[in-house]
């Protein structure tokens, strides 16, 4: 970023914040430079804002200590013996669990072992309840404790080593298959936001995830990341409204540690690092790296290319591509990439023409993502019978190219966008992709009133479709009875006028399996649900719903209601949702719950 940038991002944060009250978290802050800019922003005599700062850096604390703008720093304590016995029987057992009496002697051991410290306790539960899961008998589970709780004993209480033998217990403990999607995280840089689909999906085109029956190479590669963050090597740092990962990050010693293990005896890959003179260090000729990993801003060189790089073409190995520019065209060269198994492509184009063969030439293909309308100008033809096999997400397609061919041919489509006009479009042709679980549609045409949008019958729809978002659709509540009815739909977004219309009248009985819905962008003013409406809602996301006069207050009696999420709604919206809560706590509080409550967020926040 620029200083220039730098210098106006700064005035329009002290001038956002000069009479708001704020809580600003910097957490990991690791130099004094860094802690300067952001402080520098912020308005100095506003009493109400607050600004909480984490450092393991020994440098900023003692200059935070000795600054008149910054309250007196602690220093955060490690966890007594019996707290990290706590913790470590809760993460090994869960939070109901009780260790078995003749483990708690070696558990309490182990946990002392650790020194308080919260990071050790976690990759320690990791290997415990790998022993615990996979021991047949309670003696092998003793025996395997002793041998962990030996093993500790050799190094020094605190120090790197101990950290680094962790880390080499619980990998040794890995299959093959995990190890390598493991070591594979050293390829991001430190501290990055991990996206769980990109990283699922890299594991795949690297080869990392061998097929099993019965289960996608999807799925695999998803549960070999649920089980790097039960190990406590991964964290969780985003989820989705439905509760799976959006994004992860790992700890930097953890990151250490797999690019040591993959840069040494591994050899799976070697990150390239830049000299003084912003040039990479190039690799030796003896090179045993089967990857080379370059950290740098690939933007630089293709957002100023107005047409696709055709060089890339060459590298015919290519498995999982990402490109962004104003691409209009896909050309026909790309065809030669036969290999490839994922391709991303982010345009400005509101459009974008595939010339490229994927269903014969590219039949590897499983994901095809675009935030631009797809036209595709080589269709599958009804009598071949190569490609489109392996095709899993297919986003997003114009309502022109959604044939019954097409969809016959990628019948195990797990995710679909489609964009474009989406009156158009031939709804019917759906019902054959019986493995569908994801399906999004955006109408670009939100002006012709002359081909009404209307929704198909519910037995016109995927029959295992899971989530569905509806965007720009402009359609009339009465037609939200057809949603109601699917029995699998789990998720529902509806964004940018999706529904319009003064009321909603939710049906009796409607959406028994929806467990999300977020509603965006709409004129609603009255809805109206009865006390058998959404059974199984967890969440609640409303967003600039500004004309909504309140919520339905059945919403009380939903026993597995979560969280609700209120932006920009009025007072009176606000108002009902605030007496939803209490009653909620009520309820929840006297019929012996546990005093489960619920989540409120609230946007502005009303005083």
């Amino acid at each position: 970023m620029s200083k220039e940038t730098t210098s106006d991002l700064a005035k329009a944060i002290h001038a956002s914040l000069q009479e708001r009250k704020f809580l600003l978290v910097l957490d990991d802050v690791w130099t004094t430079e860094a802690l300067s800019t952001i402080t520098s922003a912020l308005p100095v005599h506003n009493e109400r804002g607050r600004a909480l700062v984490t450092t393991r850096n020994q440098n900023i604390f003692n200059r935070i200590k000795h600054y008149e703008r910054y309250d007196l720093p602690q220093r955060l304590r490690f966890l007594t013996n019996d707290e990290g016995w706590r913790l470590l029987q809760f993460k090994v057992f869960g939070k109901d669990g009780q260790c078995p009496p003749q483990l708690q002697w070696l558990g309490r051991r182990i946990s002392e072992r650790c020194e308080g410290i919260p990071m050790l306790l976690l990759m320690i539960a990791g290997i415990l309840m790998d022993y615990v899961s996979k021991a047949k008998t309670s003696v092998a589970i003793v025996k395997s404790w002793i041998e962990l709780s030996q093993s500790l004993e050799m190094y020094t209480p605190g120090g790197s080593d101990l950290f680094r033998s962790v880390l080499e217990l619980s990998y040794d403990r890995m299959c093959d298959e995990l190890r390598d999607c493991f070591l594979y995280l050293g390829v991001f840089p430190e501290d990055y936001e991990i996206p769980a689909w990109t990283l699922t999906r890299l594991w795949i085109s690297e080869g990392f995830v061998r097929p099993r029956q019965g289960q996608s190479l999807e799925e695999r590669a998803h549960e070999n990341l649920i089980d790097l963050i039960d190990r406590n090597l991964v964290i969780v740092d985003k989820l989705k409204s439905n509760g799976d990962v959006k994004t992860c990050r790992i700890h930097d010693t953890v990151h250490d540690f797999c690019k040591a293990e993959s840069e040494g005896k591994e050899h799976l890959f070697q990150v390239l690092r830049k000299n003084g003179d912003g040039t990479f260090i190039k690799p030796s000729q003896n090179n045993q790296h089967r990857r080379i990993c370059i950290h740098s801003n690939v933007l630089e060189f293709f957002s100023t290319e107005p047409i696709f790089p055709l060089g890339l073409t060459q590298l015919v190995l290519l498995k999982y591509v990402v490109l962004s520019s104003d691409f209009k065209v896909l050309p026909e060269a790309i065809s030669r990439l036969s290999n490839m198994m994922t391709l991303v492509i982010h345009t400005s184009s509101r459009t974008l023409a595939i010339k490229a063969d994927i269903w014969s030439s590219m039949a590897q293909l499983r994901d095809l993502r675009t935030n631009a309308s797809i036209t595709l100008h080589k269709n599958p033809a009804a009598d071949e019978n190569q490609g489109g096999q392996h095709l899993q997400t297919l986003a997003n397609i114009s309502p022109g190219d959604c044939t019954l061919d097409l969809f016959e041919r990628a019948h195990h489509l797990k995710k679909l966008g489609i964009r474009g006009i989406l009156a158009t479009m031939n709804f019917g042709n759906l019902r054959v992709l019986n493995e569908l679980e994801n399906l999004k549609l955006l109408n670009d045409d939100i002006h012709d009133i002359m081909s009404p949008l209307s929704l198909p019958p519910p037995d016109k729809f995927p029959p295992k479709l899971r989530s569905l978002t509806l965007s720009a659709t402009f359609l009339g509540w009465e037609q939200m009875s057809v949603i109601g009815m699917l029995e699998n739909l789990e998720v529902l977004k509806l964004k940018d006028n999706a529904f319009v219309g003064r009321c909603w009248e939710v049906g009796p009985g409607g959406f028994r399996s929806l467990e999300v819905l977020h509603i965006g962008y709409t004129n609603i003013v009255s809805w109206e649900a009865s006390d058998n409406d959404f059974p199984k809602l967890k969440c609640l996301m409303l967003r600039n719903c500004e004309e909504l006069e309140s919520l339905p207050q059945v919403l009380a009696d939903v026993p597995c209601l979560e969280t609700m999420v209120l932006h920009r709604l009025s007072r009176t919206a606000v108002a009902s949702a605030r007496k939803i809560q209490q009653q909620i706590l009520q309820n929840r509080g006297d019929c012996g719950g546990g005093g489960r409550g619920i989540k409120l967020s609230i946007f502005p926040p009303y005083e």
